[in-house]
């Protein structure tokens, strides 16, 4: 047996439709007796293994199932639970997801479709300040993730927080995140500037040469998103 499901493109109209609709639906044309649900849940700031020592017991779960996936200095938690209903299988991947809060706390900064860029831009527009970026070694995928990047051509490591207010003052801005990845030596320079103050951390990376900048940009972002919400 087989179906086609066509669906309206209106996101909130089809998400409609697919759980009031189709998946009733499916699970009565087919017999099926369980759904299964997934939900991801964002973390940067310590890395795989520190999470996995702090959530070790959770892991060795059966129902719901949670495992790590890590990504250049963002670690994923993924959720999964079966049950005979949406909202069931809901019910479980809650209570799994407030365990996870109260162990991991500040570390979480998103779930599902949520990346850092955005809940980092987010947090900085709701302090109303007004943000200059300065990248230097930095991918063209990264740069167009993060529009308004200014992009430096020649850059010494210990020059980066000087180039970063420059260009601040150009844009009357009175919040900066400046970083530099420098293969030869496998390092990276992060310089936040925002009205509480300045912080920099100079950081080596013992990973593949083509995943330094990354790494390193999304230490920045999550270092900007802890400052915009008063974290550190």
């Amino acid at each position: 047996m087989r179906a086609i499901i066509s669906l309206p493109g209106v996101p909130k109209e089809m998400e409609h439709l697919f759980h009031e609709s189709v998946i009733p639906y499916l699970q009565k044309r087919f017999e099926l007796s369980h759904v299964i649900k997934v939900r991801l849940i964002h973390t940067s700031g310590v890395g795989e293994g520190m999470i996995d020592e702090k959530i070790d017991d959770l892991e060795m779960l059966t129902n719901p199932t949670v495992g790590l996936a890590a990504h250049n200095g963002v670690v994923d938690i993924r959720i999964a639970a079966k049950a005979e209903t949406e909202e069931a299988a809901d019910r479980l991947i809650a209570e799994i997801e407030q365990n996870l809060r109260e162990r991991l706390g500040d570390v979480i900064f998103g779930v599902d479709e949520d990346t850092l860029e955005d809940v980092t831009l987010a947090a900085v527009e709701r302090q109303g300040w007004k943000l200059t970026m300065l990248g230097y070694g930095l991918h063209d995928s990264i740069t167009r993730r993060l529009p308004g990047i200014v992009s430096a051509s020649d850059l010494r490591p210990d020059l980066l927080p000087h180039e970063l207010r420059a260009a601040m003052e150009k844009d009357s801005a009175d919040t900066g995140l400046g970083v530099a990845s420098f293969v030869d030596d496998m390092s990276a320079e992060i310089v936040v500037i925002t009205p509480r103050g300045e912080k920099k951390h100079r950081i080596t990376y013992g990973g593949h040469p083509r995943s330094l900048a990354r790494w390193a940009m999304n230490i920045g972002l999550n270092m900007l998103r802890l400052r915009a919400e008063e974290k550190i």
